[in-house]
């Protein structure tokens, strides 16, 4: 749907033409969708819910640390349960990588395409907060129909489907300019710079990562809140956050690495992309493997 925009809209100059087709390609794709949606519509009940209820699972703002790092913000299962953390999806993590090319895109594309893919980017995050922002209580009250959509965390998607839209823009700018473009080149370094310092951070993890994690449970245990239903599990949920931190910090260092070297004459641009994607998927496949314990249904409720 989105690459239907984009060519037929955006690389069109925006004709009434090019953008009614857009719209019944749309409406075409998402038949399959729209088309139960409306049957479903005769049978609901969520016109009867109030806005606390078809708010609940709003995006956490907090929860965006976990792309950078998975895990980190589940941490809140020590202190809410399932329905009042959200709990319908469970990982935001994409990989580093993305991130840093989304950066890229956002920071040196000045494209339209670029604008349009920030803008739904935007969108799908301002959503997905839910009740933490007054935009979605504004859209439940005064837009007709948005009081059957239920889960705010259901508009992560764009948000989601964007930063891989940008990611590859990113890495598309990195092929073309990382040879040539004076201003990304020191961008380029500044990268390196800041992989080079986040070394000696993954250094003092290494050397001293238990005793962290061990006073960081004292912390939590001392901050005046009951965890005793759940202590036994603090431990490991400490240790989780710490390792993805650790694992992080890693990551990038290889990845700032390989970047940097891109921009140099002698080595070749077909290799630097080989590289930086085999670290992507390295990052995807292997993310919290070995690290999170299995746990009865009712415990976790």
């Amino acid at each position: 749907l989105y690459a239907t925009f984009f060519i037929l809209v955006l690389m069109a100059g925006l004709r009434i033409k090019p953008m009614m087709l857009a719209i019944a390609v749309f409406i075409g794709l998402a038949s399959f969708q729209i088309l139960p949606f409306l049957e479903f519509l005769r049978h609901t009940s969520r016109r009867l819910m109030d806005f606390n209820e078809a708010s609940m699972w709003s995006l956490p703002v907090y929860a965006l640390s976990e792309l950078f790092f998975p895990y980190l913000s589940e941490s809140d299962y020590i202190y809410k349960d399932y329905w009042t953390r959200q709990s319908w999806l469970l990982v935001y993590y994409m990989g580093i990588a993305v991130v840093i090319f989304a950066f890229i895109a956002l920071k040196f594309d000045s494209t339209k395409r670029r604008r349009a893919v920030f803008y739904i980017l935007a969108s799908g995050l301002v959503l997905s907060f839910g009740r933490y922002t007054p935009m979605y209580y504004l859209l439940y009250n005064f837009l007709p129909g948005f009081k059957l959509s239920r889960y705010p965390i259901k508009f992560f998607f764009m948000a989601a489907f964007s930063l891989a839209v940008l990611a590859g823009m990113g890495m598309d700018y990195y092929t073309r300019h990382a040879k040539t473009d004076l201003r990304f080149k020191k961008f380029l370094k500044r990268v390196l710079a800041f992989g080079f310092t986040l070394s000696f951070f993954y250094l003092i993890f290494n050397l001293n990562f238990y005793e962290i994690g061990g006073f960081l449970k004292k912390m939590i245990l001392n901050a005046g809140t009951d965890f005793s239903p759940k202590v036994d599990r603090i431990g490991p949920i400490v240790i989780a956050g710490l390792h993805n931190i650790r694992r992080g910090a890693g990551l990038f260092m290889f990845l700032s690495v390989v970047m940097f070297f891109g921009i140099k004459k002698r080595v070749s641009m077909n290799a630097a992309p080989a590289f930086i994607l085999l670290i992507a998927m390295v990052d995807i496949f292997t993310a919290n493997k070995n690290v999170y314990q299995n746990m009865g249904v009712q415990e976790f409720l």
